[in-house]
């Protein structure tokens, strides 16, 4: 099992205001992303774990999820890194695979300009 993907995301909200948008924002987010599925949510506190499923399948869901998450971030090389693990792990998602696949090129090009 991988590493978990620890964010922080700064924020002016008070504590409860950020801690109510973070219980309702998992669920509603996956109600309106067709192929996410939220296989687990618990709290420790002010602390939120989950575990998500993407695509049918937790492991190619979960590259692409991360590298999604990643490039947004601006960790342009765990993204390619992440794009290239869900396109080894993913069958049967197209639409997915080719977005991972322009992304992962234009990843490759941004990187060796350093």
């Amino acid at each position: 099992m991988s590493a978990p993907l620890v964010v922080s995301i700064p924020h002016r909200l008070g504590r409860e205001e950020a801690l109510r948008r973070l219980r309702t924002g998992l669920l509603r987010a996956a109600s309106s992303i067709p192929v996410l599925k939220v296989d687990e949510e618990r709290w420790d506190g002010d602390h939120m774990f989950f575990r998500v499923r993407a695509l049918g399948r937790a492991d190619a869901g979960h590259f692409f999820i991360r590298a999604i998450t990643e490039e947004r971030l601006g960790m342009k090389k765990e993204a390619l890194q992440s794009y290239t693990r869900f396109l080894a792990a993913s069958h049967g998602n197209p639409d997915q695979e080719f977005q991972a696949r322009q992304r992962a090129r234009i990843l490759e090009k941004e990187l060796n300009k350093k």
